[in-house]
């Protein structure tokens, strides 16, 4: 995976990333909580919160659980909580705000998942 490389899960009900350094405003959580599980049926513990920030939009609540392998980005969190859509096309993903404007885009992957940002 490349450094900084996230990826947009439709199937992801959370937003979460093994590397703190990749948020702004990390705080560590008092008590970890499990709630991250894996496709295998893991369940990883969140151990801190920050924020991912963009040239053109920020993500709150990006949980630290070491042990993810990727960056993911829930998808229904994107449109539900940031009125931000994805547009499907040959090859790429797109993602747009509520007046049209592109904020990220990427590259569909083999498994139907879109690397973004």
């Amino acid at each position: 995976m490349e450094t900084g490389q996230w990826f947009l899960d439709s199937g992801a009900s959370v937003r979460c990333t093994s590397d703190s350094n990749l948020l702004h405003d990390y705080i560590l959580m008092v008590e970890p909580c499990k709630l991250v599980c894996t496709p295998n049926g893991e369940v990883l513990t969140a151990v801190g919160r920050g924020t991912l920030k963009t040239e053109r939009y920020k993500i709150p609540d990006v949980l630290v659980v070491p042990g993810v392998q990727i960056n993911i980005i829930s998808a229904g969190k994107l449109y539900g909580e940031h009125e931000l859509s994805m547009f499907y096309e040959v090859g790429h993903c797109s993602v747009k705000d509520r007046t049209g404007q592109e904020v990220g885009w990427g590259h569909l992957t083999r498994n139907g998942g879109c690397s973004t940002i």
